[in-house]
C-alpha cells in the first residue's frame, strides 16, 4: 500500500513539473507573439480617424438637433481614442449649413479648437448658454407628448445652460444669479446690459452702471448730422427757399418713373368681399384646367376640374387635349348626371372663352362668369382643389406617374368622403342625402357583423329629404362663419381704397419673359368703375386697349406736376370765361380747367380711338409732279415741314404716291400750307357718314343760360392714319418726298371721320353737349350742372387722347358765338363781324362772284322774311344761259341793297321751346312760296325758296303743302 502511495506520489509530481515546464513555454511564446505584433504594428499604419469618422457616423442634415448631433460625435471620438486635438478637423467634413459656415468663419488659429468650434456652432444655432437659460425659463409641459422625453429634454437644456464651461458649484450658482438679474432689469438696462454679454455677476453690474450712466442722454438730444450733409443743406436752403419747400421736394421724389415702376413697396389689399352662398347643388359649378401633366399611358395630359359651390363636391376628368370641345363634351356628360347648372365660373383661358363655349351657355341658357385677369382669387375653390388633388396625385404616383389617371377616382373619393372644412360635412352627404359606404364601413360591418337594416324606397326618399333640409341650414351657417373668419384674417393688413375716373394707375402684370415674374407697367388710365373692386382701365399700345383689373393689381400714378425754377415762372392755363360772372364762379371755373392742362394745349393731341383710312381701287396709284414753287416761298415752306416734323404730324416717305402742295396766303399775310388731293380724292371712296343740321343744334340749346365752345387743337392732326393710308398722302417738296401720318386737311373722307369720332365721344353726353366736326358746344341751366357737365367732357377729351386749343374755348358764357351765330339766353343772332363782312361786299361783277355774295348772305336766311323773293333777280343772273359778265340793273341792285339792309335791322330768332305752341304762317308768290313760324311773340325760323321753271307749273301743289311741311319740321 506504501508502495503504490509512494508511486502515486511521484507521477503526480511528475505531472506537476510537466504542466510548469509547459505553463513557463507557453508564456515564452506568448512573450514572442507580442514582440512580433508590436513589430507588425510599428511597420503598418494606424486607420485615419477622419476616414474612419464618415463609416461610423453619419453626415449632419437640417432635420439634427445640434447638440445630439455634437454629443453623439464627442462619445463615438472618446470610445475610439481620437486625438482631442483632432476632432476639429474629424467634424469639419461632417458639417452642413449654419455650422458649416460657422467653421470656415473661424480665424485658423481657432478653427483648429473643437471648443471654439462648438462654441460659434451653438452660437449660430441660437444654443447659447443665454438662449437655453431662455428656452429653460419658458419650458412647460406637453400633455401630448411622452413625459419622459420631456424630461430629458429640460435636463438637456439645464445642463447646456449650468455646465458649459463651469467646472464648478460656485460658477454654476453665478451664472443663475447673473441670468435671473438679467430678467428682473427694466428692458432699457436689459437691452444695453444683454447686449455686452456678461459672463459674471461683476461684469453684469459693471454694464448696469455703464448703461444708467448714459441713459439719460438718449432722451431730447440728438447726434449731430453728417457733416456732408449739412453742407448740402446750408448750400441748398441758403439760396432756395419758397413756402412748402420740404413736402414740394417729397412730392418730387415719390413722382420718379423708375422708382414707381420697379418699387418692391405694393399698395395694401382691398377688404375682402365674400362671395355669396350657394345653396342649390350644382347651381353653380367653378371649372378649371390643370396641366399640362406627364403623359399618362393613356395620353392624357390635362385635367378638366369641377367643383360645385353649394356641396364642394369635386370632378375631375382626364383629358388628351385641352380644347373647348373636350370640355364641352365632359360638361354635358356632367350636366346628364346632375342637371343643367345655372353659372359657371371659369378663368379667362382660351378654352373657355372661344366663341363654341359662348354658343353652348347661350344654348343651355347658362350664366357665364370670368374671373379678372391676374386675379384667380375670384375662383379660390376651385384653385385651392387643384393644389389638393396634385399633391395627392404626386403622393399615390410616386412609383409609376403613368397611371395618374386611372387613380384619379380613388382620390376623387377620399376627398368626397372627408367632410369639408366650410361646410362640416361631407360633399357626397350634401349632394345625396347619405353617408358613402366607404372602407371603414366595410370593416365596421365585418367585425359587427349586424345586419342592413331594410327600408322601402319611399322611406329612403323621405328620410334623404329630410335630412338635406336638416344639413343646408347648418351648412349655411358654417359658411357664414367660415367667411367671417377669413375676411377677419385678411382684413387685417387691407386698407379700402377706390379710384376715380381718369386717374392714372400702374398696372401689376407678369412680363413677356416670365409669367411668374410681374411689373409695374403704365401709366394708364381708369375709365369706369365696375363693381366695388374692379376698374376698367383703357391701356394704349396693348392688345386688349380697355381690360379689367381687380383693385389690389392697380397702384395710383404720382404725376411729375410742373417744374418750377427761379428763371422759370409757372403759366397756368388761360381760358376766355364770361367776365360777367361772379368772383365765386370764375374761382371754380379756373380750378377746374387748372385740372386738366394735359386738355389745354396748343400742341395737337394723339387719339387712339379710331383710324382714318382712304380707300382706293386695287392698283391705283396717284403720281402728280409738284407745282413750281417760288424761291421767295421756300423758306416759309422748309419752316413748315420742320414743324411738322417736330409735332410728329409727318415723316420721311418712299412711297409712289405724290400729290403737290400750294401755298395759300392768309387774310394776315402769312402763307398757309396746303395740299392738293383733288386727285386723290377722285380715286378713293366716299364716307357717306351723316353730318349734322346746323339748325339742329341750336334748337338743342334752347333756353339755356351757361354755354361753353370748345375748338381742338387743328382737330385732324389729332386722329392718326392707318398703315394702308400713309403711303397715299405722300407730298413733295423741294427738299423731300414726305407722307402724313395724322389726317391732313383737304382729303374729302376728313370731316366724317373727325365727325363720327365727336359722335362716339359725347353720346354719353348728347343730352347737354355736341359738336360741329372739331367745334364743341356744352349748355346747361344751371352752374352747377354747368361745371359737372363741363368735367365730363374735359375728361371724355383727356381719355381719348385730344386737346383743345386754350385761346379759342370760351366757358361759361351767356351768349357765346357758335357756327357763325351768336346763341344764348334762347337767342339766336347773326355774328356782327359776319353781317359786316356782307355790308361791306362790293358789287358783284361775274357770275361766280353773284354766288360767293348769294352764299354769304343766305347762311341767314333763316332771319330774313321772304329772303328768296328779295335774292330772286340776283339768283336769276347764276342761272344757265346767262353771260359771265353778268348785266347789272336797278332791279338787282335794288335786290342788292334791300338783303344787305335786311340784315342790318340785327334780326333776332328765339330758340324754339317746344313746350309752347307754334304759330306758323304760310305765304306763296308765283315764284317763291314761303314758310314762317314762331313762337306767340318772337319769330322762330323763315323757310323760303325760289321755284325753278320747273317747279312752277306746280306751284299750286307746293303752297297746299306748306301747312304739312311746317307740322312735320316743327314736330
Amino acid at each position: 500500500m506504501e508502495e503504490l502511495l509512494k508511486h502515486l506520489t511521484e507521477v503526480s509530481i511528475r505531472q506537476q513539473q510537466i504542466m510548469e515546464h509547459m505553463a513557463s513555454r507557453q508564456g515564452e511564446t506568448e512573450r514572442e507573439l507580442a514582440a512580433l505584433r508590436m513589430a507588425a504594428g510599428a511597420r503598418t499604419p494606424l486607420p485615419d480617424p477622419r476616414v474612419q469618422a464618415t463609416q461610423l457616423l453619419p453626415r449632419m442634415t437640417s432635420h439634427d438637433d445640434v447638440t445630439t448631433y455634437l454629443q453623439m460625435f464627442e462619445t463615438v471620438a472618446t470610445r475610439e481614442a481620437w486625438p482631442k486635438a483632432e476632432w476639429a478637423r474629424i467634424i469639419a467634413p461632417l458639417l452642413t449649413g449654419e455650422a458649416q459656415r460657422a467653421y470656415f468663419t473661424l480665424p485658423p488659429e481657432l478653427n483648429e479648437s473643437y471648443e471654439e468650434l462648438k462654441k460659434e456652432i451653438l452660437g449660430r444655432m441660437g444654443l447659447s448658454p443665454f438662449s437655453a437659460a431662455q428656452l429653460f425659463n419658458e419650458w412647460a409641459f406637453n400633455p401630448r407628448q411622452p413625459a419622459r422625453a420631456q424630461v430629458a429634454n429640460l435636463s438637456r437644456l439645464a445642463q447646456h445652460w449650468l455646465l458649459a464651461g463651469c467646472p464648478n458649484a460656485h460658477q454654476v450658482a453665478e451664472r443663475v444669479v447673473v441670468d435671473r438679474l438679467l430678467r428682473a432689469l427694466p428692458r432699457p438696462l436689459r437691452q444695453a446690459a444683454g447686449m455686452r454679454n456678461p459672463a459674471n455677476v461683476d461684469e453684469l453690474v459693471e454694464a448696469i452702471e455703464l448703461a444708467e450712466a448714459t441713459q439719460h442722454r438718449e432722451v431730447g438730444e440728438r447726434a449731430p448730422p453728417f457733416p456732408q450733409r449739412v453742407v448740402q443743406e446750408r448750400i441748398i436752403c441758403d439760396r432756395f427757399h419758397w413756402p412748402g419747400l420740404e413736402a414740394e421736394v417729397r412730392r418730387f421724389c415719390q413722382a420718379c418713373p423708375t422708382c414707381q415702376r420697379t418699387s418692391p413697396q405694393t399698395p395694401p389689399p382691398s377688404p375682402l368681399i365674400p362671395l355669396p352662398i350657394i345653396e342649390v347643388p350644382f347651381e353653380r359649378i367653378g371649372m378649371d384646367l390643370v396641366g399640362p401633366l406627364p403623359k399618362s399611358a393613356r395620353g392624357h395630359e390635362h385635367i378638366l376640374v369641377i367643383v360645385d359651390y353649394a356641396t364642394r363636391y369635386p370632378e375631375a376628368i382626364p383629358l388628351r387635349k385641352a380644347t373647348t370641345k373636350a370640355i364641352a363634351q365632359e360638361l354635358f356628360l356632367l350636366c346628364s348626371r346632375v342637371g343643367i347648372p345655372s353659372q359657371i365660373l371659369t378663368n379667362q383661358g382660351t378654352p373657355f372663352m372661344s366663341r363654341m363655349m359662348a354658343d353652348l351657355c347661350k344654348l343651355l341658357k347658362v350664366q357665364q362668369l370670368r374671373t379678372m385677369v391676374y386675379h384667380p382669387q375670384t375662383d379660390g375653390l376651385v384653385e385651392r382643389f387643384n393644389q389638393t388633388l396634385k399633391q395627392m396625385l404626386r403622393r399615390v404616383t410616386a412609383e409609376d406617374n403613368r397611371d395618374w389617371d386611372k387613380m384619379l377616382p380613388y382620390v376623387l373619393f377620399g376627398v368626397r368622403e372627408v367632410p369639408q372644412a366650410s361646410t362640416g360635412f361631407t360633399p357626397f352627404e350634401l349632394l345625396f342625402g347619405r353617408q358613402p359606404r366607404g372602407l371603414l364601413d366595410v370593416v365596421r360591418e365585418a367585425w359587427e357583423q349586424q345586419p342592413a337594416v331594410h327600408r322601402t324606397t319611399v322611406e329612403h326618399v323621405r328620410e334623404m329629404r329630410e335630412r338635406i333640409d336638416r344639413v343646408m341650414p347648418i351648412v349655411r351657417e358654417h359658411l357664414v362663419k367660415a367667411q367671417q373668419a377669413q375676411q377677419r384674417h385678411y382684413n387685417r393688413a387691407a386698407q379700402p381704397r377706390e379710384f376715380q375716373r381718369g386717374d392714372h394707375v400702374l398696372v401689376l402684370v407678369p412680363t413677356a419673359a416670365c409669367k411668374s415674374f410681374s411689373t409695374w407697367q403704365g401709366p394708364y388710365t381708369i375709365t369706369e368703375k365696375v363693381g366695388p373692386v374692379t376698374y376698367r382701365v383703357r391701356q394704349p399700345g396693348r392688345r386688349r386697349r380697355d381690360q379689367l383689373y381687380h383693385i389690389n393689381l392697380l397702384k395710383r400714378w404720382a404725376g411729375t406736376g410742373p417744374q418750377l425754377s427761379a428763371y422759370t415762372k409757372a403759366t397756368p392755363v388761360v381760358v376766355d370765361m364770361d367776365p360777367q360772372l361772379y368772383a365765386a364762379q370764375k374761382t371754380e371755373l379756373q380750378h377746374l380747367v387748372s385740372q386738366f392742362p394735359d386738355v389745354f394745349s396748343p400742341q395737337p393731341g394723339r387719339t387712339h380711338v379710331l383710324e382714318h383710312d382712304v380707300r382706293t381701287p386695287p392698283g391705283t396709284i396717284v403720281r402728280q409732279r409738284p407745282y413750281r414753287v417760288r424761291e421767295a416761298r421756300r423758306h416759309a415752306i422748309e419752316e413748315e415741314v420742320q414743324e411738322m416734323l417736330r409735332l410728329g404730324v409727318i415723316e420721311p416717305s418712299h412711297s409712289p404716291w405724290s400729290s403737290p402742295i400750294v401755298m395759300v396766303p392768309k387774310p394776315d399775310g402769312t402763307l398757309r400750307f396746303c395740299n392738293d388731293f383733288r386727285r386723290l380724292n377722285e380715286v378713293s371712296e366716299f364716307d357717306c357718314y351723316p353730318m349734322p343740321h346746323v339748325d339742329e343744334l341750336f334748337d338743342r340749346l334752347g333756353r339755356v343760360w351757361f354755354i361753353s365752345t370748345l375748338d381742338l387743337t387743328k382737330g385732324y392732326w389729332q386722329v392718326p392714319l392707318s398703315e394702308q393710308a400713309k403711303p397715299k398722302t405722300a407730298f413733295s417738296t423741294p427738299n423731300g418726298h414726305w407722307q402724313y401720318r395724322v389726317l391732313p386737311f383737304g382729303l374729302h373722307g376728313a370731316p366724317a371721320t373727325f365727325q363720327r369720332l365727336m359722335d362716339v365721344l359725347l353720346r354719353p353726353h348728347q343730352a347737354y353737349a355736341a359738336a360741329y366736326i372739331d367745334d364743341v358746344v356744352i349748355h346747361s341751366e344751371t352752374w352747377e350742372d354747368h361745371l359737372e357737365r363741363l368735367r365730363r367732357v374735359l375728361l371724355e377729351l383727356r381719355l381719348a387722347g385730344l386737346t383743345a386749343n386754350p385761346r379759342k374755348c370760351h366757358l361759361a358764357l351767356s351768349e357765346a358765338k357758335y357756327l357763325g351765330y351768336q346763341v344764348g339766353r334762347g337767342l339766336i343772332r347773326p355774328q356782327k363781324k359776319k353781317v359786316a363782312a356782307i355790308l361791306s361786299a362790293p358789287r358783284p361783277t361775274y357770275k361766280t362772284q353773284v354766288r360767293a355774295f348769294l352764299g354769304l348772305a343766305g347762311y341767314y336766311r333763316c332771319f330774313i322774311p321772304n329772303f328768296s323773293s328779295l335774292a330772286s333777280p340776283l339768283t336769276d343772273l347764276t342761272r344757265k344761259g346767262q353771260p359771265e359778265k353778268v348785266p347789272w340793273t336797278s332791279e338787282t341792285e335794288a335786290a342788292f341793297h334791300r338783303i344787305k339792309a335786311a340784315l342790318t335791322t340785327e334780326p333776332v330768332l328765339r330758340a324754339p321751346d317746344f313746350n309752347c305752341p307754334f304759330l306758323v304762317q304760310t305765304d306763296a308768290s308765283n315764284t317763291c312760296p314761303e314758310l314762317s313760324s314762331a313762337s306767340p311773340w318772337k319769330p322762330s325760323s323763315h323757310i323760303c325758296s325760289c321755284s325753278s321753271r320747273a317747279e312752277r307749273p306746280h306751284l299750286r301743289i307746293i303752297k297746299s303743302c306748306l301747312l304739312k311741311h311746317s307740322k312735320r319740321t316743327q314736330r
